[in-house]
């Protein structure tokens, strides 16, 4: 083992990350997507997850059907950092 380093190769105190670890965030994080309902709630999350909390809340606010192809429909590239604007 590696000293500084937990056993699964996370860094523990004050070492910077692994270069490939900051890569593979900014990676995760271009793929998310926002979509947003015309009632103004809106989430943010990987495409699957998104299109999924989508029709939930679409059945249960609204009482009604939305197909994953109408939600891809209203998906946009997400912006910034996860938790600014979300309303949930």
């Amino acid at each position: 083992m590696i000293p500084g380093r937990l056993w699964d190769g996370r860094s523990r105190g004050r070492a910077s990350p692994h270069p490939a670890t900051h890569a593979r965030n900014e990676v995760r994080r271009r793929m998310e997507v926002d979509v947003r309902c015309d009632c103004g709630w809106s989430t943010r999350g990987r495409e699957a997850r998104a299109v999924d909390a989508m029709q939930v809340h679409v059945r249960l606010i609204h009482a009604s059907e939305i197909t994953r192809e109408q939600v891809r429909a209203r998906m946009r590239p997400a912006e910034g950092r996860r938790g600014q604007g979300d309303d949930g």
